[in-house]
């Protein structure tokens, strides 16, 4: 029909392609990965794998670190893969949730859980700051936060990778 009552409508928001739903306007079926394969991963979603891991492949850092496999994941664990049936734009098969990417900041040992000073370059063990005067409110025995300067005991270590951390997976941010 090329009139709706009232002139109640919302154009398609895929720009055309879109079927009728009760509920709302919604894009054209998207191919799905098979149930043999499937967890949608790569760029626009081009191949399913089979298991729900990456494989670990130094070289594509973050996005082959034996995580679980996302939309952003560039391996297949076992190179278990197949080419998305549609070309790309595969969702996972049904009844498979879509993984978030992973956070991939380096995290501080849980021997030393606390983030701390700037761009959070250290961890602590405690979750206390020393006491350190000429520091004022940095060093002021408060807990640990990320402008912190001290830590409690100087029981501290580098972040793993220089700068960045976040606290340990133990601890709140």
């Amino acid at each position: 029909s090329m009139c709706c009552q009232g002139d109640s409508y919302v154009k398609c928001p895929a720009g055309r392609g879109c079927i009728n739903s009760n509920i709302a306007v919604q894009p054209a079926h998207r191919p799905r990965c098979p149930p043999s394969h499937p967890y949608a991963y790569w760029t626009d979603n081009q191949y399913c794998c089979r298991f729900n891991r990456e494989k670990v492949y130094r070289p594509q850092g973050a996005n082959c670190d034996g995580s679980a496999i996302h939309p952003g994941s560039m391996c297949c664990q076992g190179d278990a893969y197949v080419k998305c049936p549609g070309g790309r734009g595969c969702i996972n098969a049904a009844n498979i949730a879509v993984q978030p990417k992973p956070d991939n900041r380096p995290r501080c040992p849980p021997s030393h859980p606390y983030a701390y000073w700037t761009d959070n370059q250290y961890c602590c063990r405690f979750n206390r700051e020393k006491v350190y005067r000429p520091q004022g409110a940095n060093c002021d025995g408060s807990a640990i936060h990320p402008g912190s300067m001290c830590c409690q005991g100087d029981a501290y270590v580098k972040c793993p990778r220089g700068r960045g951390c976040i606290n340990a997976a133990n601890v709140g941010q």
